[in-house]
């Protein structure tokens, strides 16, 4: 099931389809993910997950906030 989100997350990132409105939701929707996934990984018995995956999903969540804002510009992609 995680995987079908995070395909939709990617779908939605890497295409300009749709309505602002509409784009804005969805990237609202993928900060809460990340933002219950980050609190997840934090408090995981796993070191790895959380010395991982903790920071991986709050940056995502940051991300994806700038991006709803129409901030996605100012980010610099590798």
């Amino acid at each position: 099931m995680a995987c079908v989100g995070y395909a939709g997350a990617a779908a939605l990132v890497l295409s300009e389809v749709g309505s602002p409105r509409t784009r804005a939701a969805g990237f609202t929707g993928l900060t809460a993910l990340m933002c219950m996934g980050t609190l997840a990984n934090g408090v995981s018995r796993s070191p790895v997950e959380r010395a991982i995956w903790t920071p991986v999903a709050g940056l995502t969540a940051a991300l994806s906030w700038r991006a709803r804002q129409g901030k996605i510009q100012d980010i610099v992609w590798l």
